[in-house]
């Protein structure tokens, strides 16, 4: 297991950082994390309302989260926008 940290998300916002750097405009990035992560990552993106960004992750914004087959909050969807005063996708 990585050590992520308080939060447990300090390797999902290095990866979110790299993201637009590698990855074309538009690109979908998915990510399986703790169960305990969808929502607080939401939390992030949509805190000040649509078009909030978080300023941890410029160029990124925020799509969706996903369940697992078991039910559990697992996976976020998120894309890359070189347009950083974006943070959330409708």
């Amino acid at each position: 297991a990585l050590d992520g940290g308080d939060d447990g998300l300090d390797v999902v916002w290095e990866i979110l950082r790299a993201a637009p750097s590698l990855l074309r405009d538009g690109a979908s990035v998915w990510l399986e994390v703790d169960e305990s992560h969808p929502e607080l990552l939401e939390a992030q993106f949509t805190r000040n309302g649509a078009g909030a960004t978080t300023g941890r992750a410029p160029g990124i914004a925020w799509v969706e989260w996903r369940r697992d087959l078991y039910g559990r909050p697992r996976f976020v969807h998120l894309r890359v926008t070189h347009d950083t005063n974006t943070g959330i996708v409708t």
